[in-house]
């Protein structure tokens, strides 16, 4: 058996679990790099949970617990295209969480750079090293990035840029024209949740002139996820995933139909909202979309 390359996890907390091993402040910024690596765990023993209080006062670990659970879910969500990252790697070689030289070899931008990261191709991760800092430099490669913390701002690069980065904020950037694979696909030991069933919610931010594909991993098969945007045309195709779900097309200004399987969609059979420009289609077996613009 071949075991994936995949680079070891940050671990929270520390090796000894002792209050001189950091601050809450590095507990939370840990927390979210983890969220966005291909294991995310926390250590059990003395000192090491979320409940040690590493500051003062009755509540002074409330805002780090929030953080825990807003990355943990987020961790979740990214379980469908983490697990198919990470059996690509045992397919490839190609590690799941990469150093920026290893993503983009023709940028001399990035040669030495060791503070941003990919999580496969989709996705740049830009975590906060420095103490105190509510803000970051930014590099972003040629292409369009989308801010994952809205969803919707947009930079053209190579462009560097300063990002919000409080405490609750990892800066994070969707590459333009990328599928991202989410959803609650692992129940584990959810039994708070009635009638629990997986699901999937595909992303997609396609733009122009962009051919893009996703090979998502099912648990005992890979199905190409497609998709494509003209001036005219949004396009996005992929066969039987194995689980209901919605796919998300991110970034539409305009519509003047939609298709699924060839057929026109009418109104109540989809979503749009117009201001965050998000149009939400329903998947069900092997699924084509067209949007037209």
């Amino acid at each position: 058996m071949r075991r994936p390359p995949t680079t070891p996890p940050p671990t929270c907390w520390g090796p000894k679990g002792s209050p001189s091993a950091g601050t809450s402040e590095t507990f939370g910024r840990w927390l979210a790099l983890s969220a966005y690596s291909p294991m995310m765990e926390i250590l059990v023993g003395p000192n090491r949970t979320l409940w040690y209080s590493y500051d003062t006062g009755p509540n002074a670990n409330a805002r780090l617990l929030s953080i825990a659970q807003t990355f943990t879910r987020e961790h979740h969500d990214l379980i469908p295209y983490i697990r198919s990252l990470v059996y690509g790697s045992t397919q490839t070689g190609m590690p799941a969480m990469r150093m920026m030289p290893l993503s983009f070899p023709d940028d001399p931008a990035v040669a030495d750079m060791f503070d941003e990261y990919t999580l496969g191709d989709a996705i740049l991760v830009a975590p906060v090293l420095t103490a105190g800092a509510t803000s970051r430099s930014v590099y972003l490669p040629r292409g369009v990035w989308i801010d994952c913390n809205d969803k919707r701002t947009r930079h053209t690069g190579p462009a560097t840029i300063t990002a919000r980065a409080p405490l609750d904020v990892l800066p994070r950037y969707v590459r333009g024209g990328s599928i991202i694979p989410r959803g609650d696909i692992l129940q584990s030991n959810n039994n708070w949740t009635p009638n629990w069933a997986p699901a999937l919610r595909i992303e997609f931010y396609p733009v122009a002139g962009s051919q893009s594909r996703f090979d998502y991993y099912t648990g005992s098969a890979v199905v190409p996820l497609t998709g494509s945007m003209s001036e005219s045309l949004v396009s996005w195709r992929a066969g039987d995933l194995g689980i209901n779900g919605v796919l998300e097309v991110h970034g539409v200004d305009r519509y003047t139909s939609v298709r699924r399987n060839n057929r026109t969609l009418g109104a109540t059979e989809f979503q749009y909202d117009a201001t965050a420009q998000v149009m939400s289609i329903p998947l069900t077996g092997a699924t084509s979309v067209e949007i037209r613009r």
